[in-house]
């Protein structure tokens, strides 16, 4: 969803596999090209657990996203999901986070 000329909002719910993470990639780059957006807001409020694979296509999304100038911003991160990362040793620290996605669009906006 494009939120304004700049800003992309990227809202997932349910599973992350292995096909879904690669057309979730494909799919923000062609909207990062097309649009020229610099801002991601990727929306994890619909997810409800993130195993080692899905974290691994998350954060390729991400890294790509950002190869491609855009700010990557995480939102709506559950308890559990924040457990699953930090368990795997996954260091978000250049990826702001946020538990709302209110505050991540707001974020977003103030950048």
């Amino acid at each position: 969803l494009v939120v304004d000329q700049q800003s992309l909002l990227v809202p997932l719910i349910g599973d992350i596999d292995a096909r879904r993470g690669e057309r979730l990639r494909t799919t923000l780059l062609g909207f990062l090209a097309a649009q020229r957006a610099r801002k991601v807001v990727i929306d994890l409020t619909g997810v409800a657990a993130l195993d080692t694979h899905a974290i691994a296509h998350l954060l390729r999304c991400v890294d790509a996203a950002r190869l491609m100038g855009a700010r990557v911003t995480l939102s709506g991160l559950s308890a559990d999901v924040c457990h699953a990362i930090v368990g795997l040793g996954v260091d978000l620290g250049a990826t702001p986070t946020f538990t709302t996605l209110h505050d991540a669009i707001d974020d977003a906006r103030a950048r």
